[in-house]
């Protein structure tokens, strides 16, 4: 069975619920194992993913232009350690 490691960047909580709450739902229906870290802040994410490395990553891109462009730098400069990149902008409001 497949273990995945889940990162969630957005400066909204409940964005941040309903995105968790998706991820959840499928897998369980597909029966995978996985843990969802959900971060507000852009430089949290990239502080864990310094120690502990995601598979899968959902960023914000609509967030401060600074904060988003430093930390999509960050996350390409060290995608070779992920599996999987979303990056979502407001859909789910």
């Amino acid at each position: 069975m497949n273990y995945f490691n889940i990162g969630i960047c957005d400066d909204e909580e409940i964005i941040l619920d309903k995105i968790s709450q998706l991820i959840n739902d499928k897998f369980k229906e597909i029966n995978c194992d996985y843990n969802i870290n959900k971060f507000i802040n852009p430089m949290d994410l990239i502080e864990y993913h310094s120690h502990e490395y995601f598979d899968i990553v959902f960023l914000d891109i609509d967030v401060p232009i600074n904060r988003s462009l430093m930390v999509m730098f960050i996350v390409w400069a060290l995608i070779r350690y992920i599996n999987y990149l979303a990056v979502i902008q407001k859909i789910l409001v």
